[in-house]
């Protein structure tokens, strides 16, 4: 009898722990939906604005497909990888040798200072 009535209690406590949980994922999904439909509709305008850039210089000054394409693969080779991505430059420590962005002026593992590449 006792063990039947301990039993219950374990299945009450976790069935609110469930519930709980249940909860919780249900507002991380909802607030990563947001999150989502933010950065789609952030995305959307930046690609309207390039366009709508593009079209003002191919009009006004002669520019091309080609010529922007060209421009996109010097930009993307920057970081020595053509992959459709602008990463960000990047230096090294002198004293370790690691890679930090080239925003720091000192090393974020040891301190010591960084070089541009």
């Amino acid at each position: 009898m006792f063990w039947d009535l301990y039993q219950h209690s374990q299945i009450r406590s976790n069935s609110q722990h469930a519930d709980k949980a249940l909860r919780a994922a249900e507002r991380t999904a909802k607030q990563t939906e947001s999150m989502h439909e933010k950065l789609e509709s952030k995305i959307e305008s930046l690609a309207l604005t390039c366009q709508a850039m593009f079209e003002m210089l191919e009009a006004r000054g002669g520019f091309t497909k080609e010529m922007l394409a060209e421009k996109m693969e010097e930009i993307d080779l920057r970081d020595g990888k053509l992959d459709g991505r602008m990463s960000p430059a990047k230096k090294s420590c002198v004293r370790c040798g690691r890679r930090t962005l080239k925003t720091r002026s000192n090393c974020l593992y040891c301190g010591g200072d960084c070089e541009p590449e």
